[in-house]
């Protein structure tokens, strides 16, 4: 629950309130560092990958949210550092839509390059999870989101 929850009271924190000292990068990539490992001291690795595939998908909302916000980059990055080549075809599929919309509503190019380069990555293991159906329908809203940037 923490690392779903943690990002959205760190952006959303009234100014009085101690956790807005909170930097959304140092919360990103400790993030990061759960996720990929236990390098972070007492922080155990979060390797289930449904806990991964719901952190992928919670950090999507909240991206789509607000996809202009200042975090958005560092939770993107999150987003790159999950594993999910154990995910299903179903959450690939609705992080693939989340991630694309969210590309499509963001104003600044980087930001929505870093997003396209997500929504690749899904692409990537839906191509490899033998979805092929689902693969080449999203395959057709991807050509068409690239082609947009």
């Amino acid at each position: 629950v923490l690392p779903t929850r943690l990002p959205r009271h760190v952006m959303h924190a009234p100014k009085t309130c101690s956790i807005s000292r909170v930097s959304v990068s140092q919360l990103g990539q400790y993030l990061i560092s759960v996720i990929a490992s236990a390098d972070v001291e007492g922080a155990k690795p979060i390797q289930s990958s449904a806990t991964q595939e719901r952190i992928a998908v919670s950090l999507c909302n909240e991206i789509l949210c607000d996809p202009d916000a200042p975090a958005t980059k560092h939770l993107i990055k999150v987003l790159q550092s999950c594993n999910l080549s154990e995910a299903g075809p179903s959450v690939l599929c609705t992080l693939h839509s989340l991630s694309s919309r969210a590309a499509n509503q963001m104003s600044d190019g980087v930001t929505a390059s870093l997003m396209v380069k997500f929504c690749q990555q899904i692409r990537q293991l839906s191509d490899a999870g033998g979805s092929e159906g689902q693969a080449r329908e999203s395959s057709s809203d991807f050509e068409s989101e690239r082609e947009a940037y």
